[in-house]
């Protein structure tokens, strides 16, 4: 495991779950995967606190957010476009 200014993974997990009803902690290895879970976990917020219609995300239209299902219907710009754009 990797360790941060003396600390565990397991340890910073805990930090993180202290202050709030979860139960897991989820490391991400991409910014794809990081951008989803954001998503994700905004929805559980909303859906936590009684909003459970409080789904809108605000993100910049052509930005590129990821590939995964969540972060590639947040903007206009999809792997195609960028695949265009950087051939020119």
């Amino acid at each position: 495991m990797h360790a941060a200014r003396g600390a565990t993974v397991i340890e910073l997990a805990e930090k993180l779950l202290a202050p709030v009803p979860m139960s897991k902690v989820w490391f991400a290895s991409t910014g794809s995967e990081a951008n989803d879970c954001a998503v994700r976990l905004a929805w559980y917020c909303w859906h936590s606190m009684g909003q459970p219609q409080k789904k809108k995300v605000i993100a910049h239209p052509w930005a590129y957010h990821g590939n995964t299902s969540a972060t590639a219907s947040l903007s206009e710009v999809s792997y195609a476009t960028l695949a265009s754009l950087q051939a020119r």
